[in-house]
């Protein structure tokens, strides 16, 4: 990621929190870099847990999603689940958190059952 050592130049006190991470995960996502997003992402998680805030359930969406791209299947589920659980625990209904939760839910093939919020197996297991 040798690009971002250079935004990391333009505001090197920005890049000590979790945040610019996690939206250059996202962005890295988006571009097919899905290595660089799981990279990146991970790098958000360690921050936050330094500077002892919560990861977000986006964070682990994300890396789920990047997992599945990369045919990682169970590690993709395994942050899936992660994600589901922290949302539940934390009964976040943030339309942007349901919104990167159903995007997952469908990349990775995961028919959710009633009373559930997509914790089920995916299909064909």
């Amino acid at each position: 990621m040798g690009w971002t050592r250079k935004l990391s130049a333009v505001r090197p006190h920005a890049w000590h929190c979790a945040t610019p991470w996690n939206t250059l995960g996202i962005a890295l996502y988006y571009s097919d870099q899905w290595q660089e997003a799981i990279d990146s992402l991970q790098k958000a998680i360690e921050l936050n847990k330094v500077s002892k805030n919560y990861p977000s359930s986006c964070d682990y969406f994300f890396l789920a999603m990047a997992h599945w791209q990369l045919n990682q299947k169970e590690e993709a589920r395994k942050w899936y689940d992660q994600a589901v659980e922290w949302m539940e625990k934390d009964k976040s209904q943030d339309e942007e958190f349901v919104r990167f939760r159903d995007e997952a839910t469908k990349l990775l093939n995961i028919v959710p059952t009633p009373g559930n919020s997509g914790t089920a197996l995916p299909q064909g297991k």
